[in-house]
């Protein structure tokens, strides 16, 4: 064989090589765009949106949030289906009084600054992930001795927050940012007759004050996750 013919030869083959390992990239491609949009498949409805309004010394709130909601939510993590919008503020009043602003809280000053503590919280960790745990703690322990600052740093532990992270919500409950966050959560809180004030996709629904998993399942269009039939 000729070194010409040769050299011909082992063009051909570098160009069938050349092409079949792009027909695979291509495969490979289609392949993945295939498993994204079985993953999708998950999530083909809307997840549903819980609102709460609530207060941070209410006991009825404090039951809700320990009982149903941080259960609840643990359960559906990792589904998806569920998305939840805290709302500390409750039946509060505010009157601007200068460049800020001050609060009337229905269980007294303890109850502004621990309904800033969660504001601030939610501030710095917006993730559901990250704010919950450390609300659900909380909830359950500031009631007990109403020192916000030791219950933030009991708290922080529980949800693993950073002492740095501490310091900075310290700082945000005790300065202007928490009294502009707090006015913030007052214009979030909608039109409302008691707290908790539970809203299921902007429906009020107060079976979910013992049903929260239940109705959660019944509202999500989609495929429900296995907790669902439990």
């Amino acid at each position: 064989m000729s070194r010409q013919s040769l050299l011909l030869i082992l063009a051909q083959c570098a160009i069938v090589i050349g092409f079949s390992h792009t027909a695979s990239l291509r495969q490979e491609a289609v392949q993945d765009f295939r498993i994204s949009e079985q993953g999708a498949a998950t999530l083909e409805a809307n997840p549903v949106n819980l609102t709460l309004y609530f207060e941070s010394l209410c006991g009825a709130c404090q039951e809700f949030i320990v009982h149903q909601v941080v259960p609840t939510w643990s359960k559906l993590e990792a589904s998806g289906i569920l998305q939840v919008h805290l709302i500390p503020f409750g039946n509060a009043k505010e009157t601007k009084v200068g460049e800020k602003y001050t609060f009337e809280c229905q269980h007294g000053p303890d109850e502004c600054q621990g309904n800033i503590v969660e504001t601030c919280t939610i501030h710095y960790f917006p993730k559901e992930k990250d704010h919950i745990v450390f609300i659900g703690c909380f909830e359950q322990k500031y009631d007990e001795s109403h020192d916000w600052q030791a219950t933030l740093e009991t708290c922080a532990k529980a949800a693993n927050f950073s002492q740095a992270k501490v310091a900075e919500i310290s700082q945000c409950v005790s300065g202007d940012l928490g009294n502009t966050l707090e006015h913030a959560m007052a214009a979030r809180t909608g039109p409302h007759q008691w707290v908790p004030w539970i809203l299921l996709d902007g429906v009020l629904n107060m079976d979910a004050e013992t049903r929260l998993l239940e109705l959660v399942c019944d509202a999500y269009k989609g495929a429900k996750p296995t907790v669902c039939s439990k």
